[in-house]
């Protein structure tokens, strides 16, 4: 066996390993999406900011950034009432994915909004409608993971982003609840195909002209 053959086989197994802790839950990763927009003036992009951040607050501008195919949002306060009012620290989102996956949700962990800047940054969580699942994180990611929402201005460019960091899937008990090998399936596999069309076509549609 040459050297070169060697290092390919070596190469091969430590990817295998690492896509198995990846399965396992043991191994986090991380995703990143973005999308850009070039205004004519500042003063123009600073116009369709002040309009898109006041959007992107309210639920109803998240269902519109997402578009029909993809993901729908719902809002709920910080005590399981669903309101539709604005996106605040402690309130938690429902999100509906596509196709005949359970529901599962996430509580909005900070709300950032210096000047010409928005940050909305959310962790999974359990269900605050049930009593019985007070205990389980409702999320096919463990609840360490983060997701962190940017939209910000600077000159005349837009820029929006989604970051996904410690991306563990959720399949550890008792944190999984009975949704161990559901949340395999999604994350590893179906998740993990559609995010980049759900969180392009969501920052794209987040910087794009009204």
């Amino acid at each position: 066996m040459t050297g070169k053959l060697r290092n390919k086989i070596r190469s091969w197994i430590k990817g295998l390993k690492e896509k198995s802790k990846i399965i396992e839950g043991e191994k986090p990763v991380g995703t990143h999406f973005s999308s850009w927009h070039d205004y004519s003036s500042p003063e123009e992009a600073g116009k369709v900011f002040k309009l898109k951040s006041e959007k992107f607050l309210q639920i109803d501008g998240w269902n519109e950034f997402s578009g029909k195919a993809n993901a729908s949002f719902e809002l709920y306060d910080s005590s399981g009432n669903k309101t539709s009012g604005q996106l605040k620290k402690g309130y938690y989102i429902k999100i509906d994915l596509p196709g005949p996956v359970p529901m599962y949700w996430v509580q909005i962990e900070k709300v950032s909004r210096p000047p010409d800047f928005l940050q909305i940054i959310v962790r999974p969580s359990h269900d605050p409608t049930s009593e019985k699942e007070a205990n389980t994180t409702v999320h096919f990611f463990q609840s360490e993971a983060v997701s962190i929402f940017t939209l910000k201005r600077y000159n005349n460019r837009l820029y929006a982003a989604e970051t996904g960091k410690n991306e563990k899937i959720n399949k550890k008990e008792p944190e999984s609840g009975e949704m161990k090998a559901v949340n395999t399936i999604v994350a590893a596999s179906g998740w993990a195909g559609v995010q980049k069309i759900q969180w392009k076509t969501f920052t794209k549609n987040l910087v794009a002209p009204e």
